[in-house]
């Protein structure tokens, strides 16, 4: 019971402190959206100080306990640091739920019809967690570093050593991998109890708060947000195709992170585009598209490209918008990372040795 109160406060609080500066400080006019946005912001921040930790740490045979304790150490660090610097920010009124009275008979039937569809969800994921090969991956990749004190030190299908090419340094590169297996040591849970059971919950739980952003960007009234949740909500539920389709996901493996990145990060980079484009170039959205981009690489290599094409049309746009060459910085911000994981793995790929 105390592994699952360790990972439970772990993702309910760590998510929040390196959030809120997003809010408080970066962007003063989320208010309305603060805890929704900070916690999308904060999950992200958590993954892509993970990918700084334990790529590089991967690439120079680091110990993966090793790792995971300088990885605590410097999370245990910023988290202090935030709450020290940021503590102005954060006054006892604007702690608060914010409601408005009266409430409308349409907002109300809304929320209730949202509320049983999300419920519906959340009771699926806990208990209904489909799996397949892909999605096992996970635990393997985790239960392997937990056992060998490496990452991916043994083929995940064959048992044999992993001779350090470029299938190896393709799923190093995603180090969300291993994200299951540092969460497993801090709290004594199984991998498979974390990535089957709680994952499922939390990325579910994350889609929807980054749906209901981009709800408050789309809609200016609280019937029409809830109604594109309950649109968004359907759409999942009863919108299967395959079992490797976008809509089952909230249904089913949504724990990869290829699944992270389309339900969850991909809506949310949507909603900083919009601002970006309307505002034009500032040096905070370029930090936060940083983190975002670092995140991306950490939960698949798919996230690069996507990252790639998402930038490429942030950069256009906005530099049309505003009739200014600035937004091509952008790219530099974003594009940095994603371009130095792609050539190191294109040059074990294809080098000649």
């Amino acid at each position: 019971m105390s592994g699952y109160i360790i990972v439970i406060l772990f993702f309910i609080f760590v998510p929040l402190i390196l959030g809120y500066p997003w809010v408080s400080f970066f962007h003063p006019d989320k208010q309305s959206i603060s805890y929704s946005y900070a916690y999308v912001m904060g999950f992200f921040s958590l993954l892509a100080l993970f990918e700084i930790v334990f790529f590089p740490s991967a690439l120079a045979d680091v110990t993966f306990r090793c790792a995971s304790s300088i990885y605590s150490i410097l999370l245990l660090a910023l988290i202090v640091f935030l709450l020290w610097r940021f503590k102005k920010h954060i006054r006892p009124k604007q702690i608060r739920l914010r409601f408005r009275y009266p409430i409308k008979k349409t907002a109300l039937f809304y929320a209730v019809v949202f509320l049983l569809l999300f419920s519906v969800q959340i009771y699926y994921a806990w208990f209904y967690s489909r799996t397949y090969m892909a999605d096992d991956g996970y635990v393997v990749y985790a239960t392997s570093a937990l056992t060998t004190n490496y990452m991916n030190l043994v083929d995940s299908y064959t048992g044999l050593y992993q001779v350090h090419n470029y299938y190896w340094l393709y799923r190093v590169i995603q180090s969300f991998n291993f994200f299951p297996a540092y969460l497993s040591l801090i709290s004594g849970l199984h991998p498979a109890i974390i990535t089957h059971t709680m994952f499922y919950v939390l990325v579910l739980v994350l889609s929807y708060l980054a749906y209901g952003i981009m709800s408050y960007q789309l809609f200016d009234n609280t019937e029409s947000r809830l109604m594109f949740l309950c649109m968004i909500a359907t759409l999942y539920i009863w919108g299967y195709h395959s079992h490797y389709s976008l809509t089952f996901r909230l249904l089913g493996p949504n724990n990869e992170g290829k699944a992270i990145l389309a339900v969850v990060l991909a809506p949310f980079i949507l909603t900083i585009m919009q601002d970006v484009i309307r505002l034009g170039y500032d040096k905070r959205y370029g930090i936060q598209i940083l983190v975002l981009s670092i995140s991306a690489c950490s939960l698949t290599m798919g996230g690069i490209y996507t990252m790639a094409a998402l930038l490429s049309a942030l950069v256009l746009l906005s530099a049309a918008a505003n009739k200014s060459w600035l937004p091509l910085l952008y790219m530099v911000w974003g594009g940095s990372v994603p371009c130095i994981c792609a050539g190191i793995y294109l040059f074990q790929r294809f080098a000649i040795i």
